[in-house]
Order: structure tokens, then sequence, then C-alpha cells
């Protein structure tokens, strides 16, 4: 995986150490890969929507528990 350094203001920086203490996430790129996992959800443009517009998958994919099929991983509470 290719790595990518990207800035952030101190308050920001704050809240995303927040979410790791709380156990939300395990580190900061989680929370940012989860972060654009939801808006390609929302826009369209992950992996599963592509696949539910193709008509692989039925009913937008998603799992009864919430969480799309593309991102099992997610640590959310």
């Amino acid at each position: 995986m290719e790595k990518a350094t990207i800035s952030l203001p101190r308050t920001m920086k704050n809240f995303i150490e927040e979410k790791i203490r709380q156990g939300r996430f395990s580190t900061p790129s989680e929370y940012i890969r989860s972060l654009i996992r939801d808006d390609q959800d929302i826009t369209g443009n992950s992996d599963v929507a592509l696949l539910v517009r193709r008509g692989v998958l039925a009913g937008g994919g998603r799992e009864e528990s919430g969480q799309t099929a593309a991102a099992p991983s997610r640590r959310r509470k």
C-alpha cells in the first residue's frame, strides 16, 4: 500500500486521537479510510455500489449489521 501524508489542524488530530482512545479505531489511517469508504458509499463510488449497479449484488449490498460488504473490518461501536 502506498503511503500518503496529510496535514491536519491540531483540533482535528485531537479528535482522531480521541476516537482511537475510545476504541472505535486502532489507527488514524483506519479512521481516514473509514471516512473515505463512507463517502464512496454515499456518492455511489464504492466497490459495493459498482457491483449493485452492475447487478452483481441486490438490495444495495448492505448487510443486516449496516456495514458494507466491502468494508467488514470497520471497528465501529
